[in-house]
């Protein structure tokens, strides 16, 4: 049985009105942006596939491709209607941590510090603000808290059927969804909620998660489980940077900004003791598992990030605590002027708020910058803004090597590129100049086949045309492809080649350009 809790405070004036702002700021954020930055590389991957609807794809689950798709249609087709309803789940995702603060026992000024905590940190403004699948992870994250805080403090074993949409819901959204369900009964068995795993709506709960998450699952047994070989195709191939446990506790503190780490650490060490109620060391130890599980699977700095709502919430509670009398109220104003003052400072570094090159002067000037996550990234900028630039002038050099061929070859050329992110702009950013549909190997584009192309004649963009010579019979050399001096290195080495007469079939040779990595 759950131990008596404290009182569930009341959600005061002050913090309706914080709550408000902060849900406009996440509303808003996605309309700023600095000129030439536009689509992210994985946005016009999404859009595409969102576009072509399907229970699952390589890569990923259907979700964030169905909302992406969605998004750009009801908002004409714009750079703000793709990011919308991931600034809509960050929105809702702050209420959340607010409703999290009161629930754990904070007043009018934890609500509020919990909900800013989570704005200003670094990797929810950015994930909150362009569409990836960890714009919806943190929604469904936080959401199964929610459900197992209620779960803990109510003793209503009813709420595992919460706990169970909002796990098999957030598998459509993100696959690691799977990683916080398993910390949090993890939790639950250290904090021995017998009554509670015991129950027959443990198995009603788990039931509804797989349904929910079932047609996703028959999706991936259909095609022969893509995403278990793409995972370890980039286990193998060392594609990610590897990070120790310490290394890897540093870049939360990146991530989520060292005027953050006293908050959430905070958060987890009042988790873990406890004192107003054991069944809150659920979350605590929660956290650690995640932890534990993700730092021994190599996964990158980031993947932690939706695990931290519940130790703002909780540290926002010892804050507010600690601060309630005398003298140390002062730290309250303190925390938040500096917070916004460093927030201000760095969020040039994964926000497009200045230029490409006012940025990169920003980032000398302050000398911080966020480690790469893979190894290919080892541009001047962040990855998070290089992917945002280059594509406009690439389909642009890509209408023009299109347009030079006679009508003949134009009518029946197809245009191969060696990314996801180079394909999604030739379909979305290409259909002005008339371009035809992307053709690759990489990812789902490999799964959408040659497209009816016969490779009679095929624009090629490469950086290594070594093998050109022995596909095609004749092959020439177009020039580069445009690309922004900004943009990450490996977009601005491509050329553009014409390969005439390929020597086997194109329906032949597709399986040879498979790239799951």
């Amino acid at each position: 049985m759950s131990l008596p809790v404290r009182p569930v405070q009341p959600i005061g004036r002050a913090t309706l009105v914080a709550l408000a702002t902060f849900t406009l700021v996440k509303l808003l954020l996605p309309l700023v942006s600095a000129p030439p930055f536009g689509y992210f590389r994985d946005e016009l991957y999404f859009i595409v596939c969102g576009l072509r609807p399907d229970w699952g794809y390589v890569d990923h689950p259907p979700l964030a491709p169905l909302l992406a798709a969605a998004g750009w249609k009801l908002f004409g087709e714009t750079l703000y209607g793709v990011r919308f309803f991931p600034a809509l789940s960050g929105a809702v995702t702050v209420a959340l941590t607010v409703l999290l603060a009161r629930r754990l026992g904070a007043g009018p000024f934890g609500q509020a510090l919990a909900g800013l905590a989570l704005l200003l940190a670094p990797f929810y403004l950015v994930v909150g603000a362009k569409l990836s699948t960890d714009s919806f992870e943190v929604l469904f994250w936080t959401l199964l808290a929610w459900a197992t805080l209620r779960l803990v403090q109510e003793g209503d074993p009813r709420l595992w059927m919460l706990f169970g949409a909002a796990a098999g819901l957030g598998l459509e959204a993100k696959h690691s969804v799977v990683f916080f369900a398993f910390a949090l009964v993890a939790g639950l068995f250290a904090a021995r909620r017998w009554d509670l795993l015991t129950s027959r709506w443990v198995l009603a709960g788990a039931g509804l998660g797989l349904l929910l998450f079932l047609p996703n699952l028959v999706w991936q047994w259909q095609h022969g489980w893509p995403t278990l070989e793409l995972l370890n195709n980039i286990r193998v191939g060392n594609k990610n940077v590897v990070l120790g446990p310490l290394a890897y506790l540093g870049e939360q503190v990146f991530l989520l900004g060292p005027l953050n780490l006293p908050l959430w650490l905070a958060g987890l060490l009042w988790l873990l003791r406890a004192r107003d109620d054991r069944n809150l060391r659920v979350f605590g130890v929660a956290w650690l598992v995640t932890f534990a599980l993700i730092v021994s699977l190599k996964g990158k700095a980031y993947y932690l990030g939706p695990a931290y709502p519940i130790l703002f919430a909780a540290g926002a509670v010892a804050f507010e605590r600690f601060t309630a009398t005398g003298l140390r109220r002062g730290l309250r104003a303190l925390w938040v002027g500096l917070s916004l003052a460093f927030t201000a400072l760095i969020l040039p570094i994964g926000f497009p708020l200045l230029s490409p090159e006012r940025t990169a002067a920003h980032l000398a000037w302050i000398g911080i910058a966020p480690k790469a996550t893979e190894r290919s990234h080892d541009g001047v900028l962040p990855q998070n803004l290089a992917d945002r630039l280059g594509w406009e002038e690439m389909v642009a050099g890509l209408a023009r090597a299109h347009g030079s061929l006679p009508a003949a070859e134009r009518a029946k050329a197809g245009i191969v590129v060696q990314n996801f992110g180079q394909a999604g702009a030739v379909d979305i950013l290409g259909r002005p100049h008339g371009l035809p549909p992307a053709l690759s190997g990489h990812q789902n584009y490999f799964l959408w086949g040659p497209r009816g192309f016969t490779g009679e004649v095929l624009l090629v963009l490469d950086d290594a045309p070594g093998l050109l010579p022995e596909l095609c019979a004749s092959v020439q050399d177009l020039g580069p492809a445009g690309s922004h001096p900004h943009a990450l290195p490996g977009e601005q080495r491509n050329r553009i080649y014409v390969c005439r007469g390929l020597r086997q079939p194109l329906a032949e040779l597709w399986p040879r350009i498979k790239v799951w990595m």
